[in-house]
């Protein structure tokens, strides 16, 4: 009888064992994958921050750090000046991205001072064209349409012609005319006549500062044809800048960062404003 109760114990210790052992079994078949997930979470959210405070280290350092000298498990790069503006792909116009918008009141602001363009404003080249909104050769109407206009820390340059609204490219030319730059005859603040690249080398040099602004000043309407209604109003109108070989700030200074944890990796690229255009008081912060 002993010999019994003694095999029957030993069973129920075997099964109760077991039972044990399968409800181990499966409650760990249930966390490990969770706190897997929750590693996972951790090490992506580790990854965010890690980019985001390269992005603030390049804010502190103005850009003068880029990813070949920065460790390799994170970086940053960063993007302030450029020769073509916009950089081909990181346009804000929403018909195409190789080109910026203008309109009134958000007028093209580009800081141009301390030398940057120098004696080169015979290859300086700007092209202005009328976004595809319609899907048909578009072309716009009126007359004067946009002011061209270079402030320096004691004068400034007023363009003597607005550009007109026939010079400005339709929306589907093969081939855009450019504006150019260099013996464009303006007004001075004495209302003395002079041209734009001697008003530059006079005000522009080295370490001073200058701004170059361009501004629609009258409402964009497309001529009307076949497929376009009478008065028609544009929403904006797309440019570029070509400086050539020089380089010249951007408006955004494009920060891009990353970080990395544990194979999770993650990149933010910001846009920081470098220039701040108030047009309602007609004066530009650099920030």
């Amino acid at each position: 009888m002993k010999k019994n109760t003694q095999a029957f114990s030993l069973l129920m210790a075997m099964i109760i064992t077991l039972i044990m052992t399968l409800v181990v079994v499966f409650i760990l078949e249930y966390m490990i994958p969770y706190s897997r997930s929750v590693a996972g979470i951790e090490n992506s959210a580790r990854a965010y921050y890690q980019a985001y405070a390269w992005v603030e280290q390049a804010l502190e350092n103005g850009g003068t750090i880029s990813e070949s000298s920065a460790p390799l498990s994170s970086w940053y790069d960063v993007e302030a000046i450029w020769s073509l503006l916009p950089e081909s792909g990181n346009g804000n116009s929403e018909y195409n991205s190789d080109w910026n918008k203008v309109r009134i009141g958000e007028p093209i602001q580009l800081s141009v001072g301390d030398n940057m363009v120098g004696n080169n404003w015979g290859n300086f080249n700007f092209y202005l064209r009328v976004p595809d909104v319609s899907q048909v050769n578009a072309t716009l109407s009126g007359a004067a349409m946009m002011h061209w206009q270079l402030s320096a820390e004691d004068d400034s340059w007023n363009r003597a012609t607005p550009i007109q609204a026939s010079w400005v490219c339709s929306s589907q030319a093969t081939l855009c005319s450019p504006f150019g730059g260099q013996w464009i005859p303006g007004i001075n603040l004495f209302g003395q006549t002079e041209d734009m690249h001697t008003f530059y080398n006079d005000h522009c040099g080295s370490g001073r500062e200058c701004s170059l602004k361009m501004s629609i000043i009258s409402d964009l309407v497309l001529q009307s044809g076949a497929w376009i209604a009478a008065n028609t109003r544009l929403p904006y109108l797309e440019w570029r800048a070509d400086f050539w070989s020089d380089q010249v700030p951007l408006r955004f200074t494009q920060i891009m960062a990353s970080g990395k944890s544990y194979g999770f990796k993650k990149q933010i690229q910001v846009s920081v404003p470098q220039q701040t255009v108030i047009e309602a008081f007609d004066f530009t912060v650099f920030q």
